[in-house]
């Protein structure tokens, strides 16, 4: 699977548990400067069923901008809820 670099502005990223394992959790963050890096991948309505599936309830799928102004899906922290959700 191809993907491409991107960044996240607002967030930073914590280790959180699952009960079985620890995982990465996205926050948000009011620093300036802080961001998330990771890959954008172009995928389908079904691989996001799977992935939304495979999550556990710890995360949930939001829609971002990311700085290069792309709008990108990223699973958060399910405890946040930027406006408009």
């Amino acid at each position: 699977m191809l993907g491409r670099a991107g960044s996240a502005p607002g967030g930073l990223c914590q280790q959180g548990d699952s009960g079985t394992d620890r995982h990465p959790l996205v926050l948000p963050s009011a620093e300036v400067g802080d961001a998330v890096d990771g890959t954008v991948f172009a995928i389908t309505d079904e691989e996001h069923a799977a992935a939304d599936a495979y999550e556990v309830d710890d995360y949930a799928r939001h829609e971002v901008v990311l700085a290069s102004g792309t709008r990108a899906w990223v699973y958060l922290s399910a405890a946040y809820s930027p406006a408009g959700s």
